[in-house]
């Protein structure tokens, strides 16, 4: 389910990107800088924005999207063995942040 929402994002993504046509960037008075699809104002500069379609070899998130589909549609233990790893790790930085928020409360108030 995950895969298939991240792939209509990327599709939605994608498909937005081709509809605009022109972008047109402008530098506002506090020295915001706008990007819209129409001139906002004289000072507004056509930005030329080319696109390529996306190539998982190319792409490291992709790439490991598509390692991680790999390893779930195998059974891997690897992937178990990864994700107990991470609840360890989350653990002892909830332990870490739990002793760092008591020794706060101990310190002397200023």
């Amino acid at each position: 389910m995950k895969v298939l929402l991240t792939m209509l994002a990327l599709l939605l993504t994608v498909t937005a990107a081709a509809a605009a046509e022109e972008i047109y960037r402008t530098v506002q008075g506090d020295g915001t800088v706008v990007y819209s699809d129409r001139p906002l104002s004289d000072q507004s500069v056509l930005v030329d924005v080319s696109t390529k379609p996306a190539d998982a070899g190319e792409n490291p998130v992709l790439a490991a999207e598509a390692n991680r589909n790999r390893e779930e549609d195998t059974g891997s233990s690897a992937m178990a063995a990864a994700l107990e790893e991470q609840k360890a790790l989350r653990a002892e930085a909830c332990r870490e942040a739990r002793e760092a928020l008591e020794a706060y409360d101990r310190a002397p108030r200023l």
